[in-house]
């Protein structure tokens, strides 16, 4: 298990660039939430532009190995096609360290034009927004695998909402 980072903090005097260093045992992981969200960056130090006071948070990567989660999309009995944004998975994070959530497989179905945009929220327990991801469809009735890019901490009750254009097959 990856120790906490140690991290330096910054400050700065109007617009304009700011460094943020930490240090630790593991890959680094930078935020804009405690609770997660969509991954600025990763490593040692994180420069975002600033125009006003923000906090920023940083991680140690959780490691471990890539690992596929949930049946296949071609396994029968297990697939539905949701037409509502009302919709979502829901799940836990039992690792201290947190997890990455890299990519996802969707399946547009056979009413969703190709080209149409879609996008993915990862929510906490309420429904509030902690990162968004978006793409657009190529395929239709076949897998698409989508880029998502989230570290979520340690908690419980998390969302995966698809919230644009949710004429999606899913399991």
């Amino acid at each position: 298990i990856a120790s906490p980072p140690v991290t330096t903090g910054a400050s700065r005097c109007g617009l304009g660039n700011v460094t943020l260093s930490a240090s630790g045992n593991s890959t680094l992981t930078w935020v804009p939430s405690n609770h997660g969200g969509n991954i600025l960056t990763t490593g040692t130090s994180y420069i975002p532009y600033v125009s006003a006071t923000t906090n920023y948070y940083v991680y140690s990567d959780p490691g471990g190995t890539t690992t596929n989660v949930g049946p296949p999309w071609t396994l029968a009995g297990t697939t539905a096609f949701n037409a509502s944004s009302n919709f979502y998975e829901i799940f836990d994070v039992l690792t201290t360290n947190g997890i990455k959530i890299n990519t996802v497989d969707i399946v547009p179905s056979s009413f969703t034009p190709i080209g149409s945009p879609v996008t993915v929220s990862l929510e906490d327990s309420a429904g509030n927004v902690l990162g968004t991801a978006s793409t657009i469809t190529y395929v239709q009735s076949n897998v698409q695998t989508m880029t998502l890019n989230f570290f979520v901490p340690f908690g419980h009750s998390f969302h995966l909402r698809v919230t644009q254009n949710p004429d999606l097959q899913y399991h």
